[in-house]
């Protein structure tokens, strides 16, 4: 996010995938783009990248399914 001009729509741990995550940029096409390649690199010299996905231009049902709310929320107590 530092290295390019994107924002971050979402970010979201996922106990059903193992404590992986995965997050939402949006921006400019050039600058999504850059930015996942600063974070792969990163990412990979930690050994955390999985896979990676860029998907121009989603639908708009895609989009709205993507960043629902999750199906529940942890309280703080």
């Amino acid at each position: 996010l530092k290295d390019a001009d994107v924002g971050l729509a979402l970010l979201r741990v996922q106990g059903g995938l193992g404590g992986r995550a995965y997050f939402v940029l949006h921006g400019k096409q050039h600058d999504i783009e850059a930015a996942l390649q600063f974070g792969s690199v990163a990412a990979e010299s930690h050994g955390g990248l999985h896979r990676q996905e860029r998907i121009a231009r989603p639908h708009a049902e895609m989009v709205e399914w993507i960043l629902r709310p999750p199906p529940f929320q942890l309280r703080s107590r």
